[in-house]
């Protein structure tokens, strides 16, 4: 498991626009691991949902968001993102597709439940497959990334099946904050790959 720091850009207001981003210039093995915070703005990360809600869609080329499933409704289902590395095939066929060791790159948004304080926020992928281990706390993908107060977070990440992300399963990636021993947990969200 790897673990990734970074410096947050702080969400703005819908009064001022989001400040952009320089290119990024890494070499290839830093853009296997590397962990982009984008730019975004209150009421798009609204847009996502209602406060603690992570949506999630394809953030390069090789990645494809396939549907989503299951839309939060009435009876409380749960809302599935299907993310895809084959693009049509795949989304069409539900099976795991193309070469097997291609990373799925994934752009998250989410709407915080609330702002988070200036300090380490933690983004937790848990592999739906395995209960016990979500109920021992085990994580397939951690990364820290430092902030200022903000009620929304954007960033993109690459999910490798090198760091145990595999396809055909589902993701549970939960957005936290560590206030003295308390974990408050901000958004969470399902992305399921293929």
């Amino acid at each position: 498991m790897m673990v990734t720091k970074l410096v947050l850009l702080v969400a703005t207001a819908a009064a001022s626009p989001p400040p952009t981003l320089p290119p990024l210039a890494l070499s290839p093995d830093d853009q296997e691991h590397e962990l982009h915070l984008l730019p975004i703005d209150l009421p798009a990360a609204r847009a996502c949902g209602p406060a603690g809600t992570v949506c999630f869609s394809a953030a390069r080329g090789s990645t494809v968001t396939s549907a989503d499933e299951a839309p939060e409704g009435p009876d409380g289902a749960v809302r599935v993102t299907l993310l895809s590395r084959a693009a049509q095939v795949a989304a069409t066929a539900r099976t795991p597709l193309g070469d097997e060791a291609a990373p799925w790159d994934v752009k998250l948004v989410a709407h915080l439940k609330r702002k988070t304080v200036k300090g380490a926020i933690l983004i937790l992928a848990y592999d739906r497959a395995d209960p016990e281990g979500m109920a021992r706390r085990e994580v397939t993908g951690l990364w820290s990334v430092d902030t200022s107060s903000s009620g929304a977070l954007a960033l993109q990440l690459r999910l490798s099946p090198d760091a145990g992300f595999r396809a055909g399963h589902t993701y549970l990636i939960r957005i936290v904050q560590v206030l003295g021993r308390r974990e408050i947990v901000l958004a969470e969200g399902d992305v399921q790959l293929y």
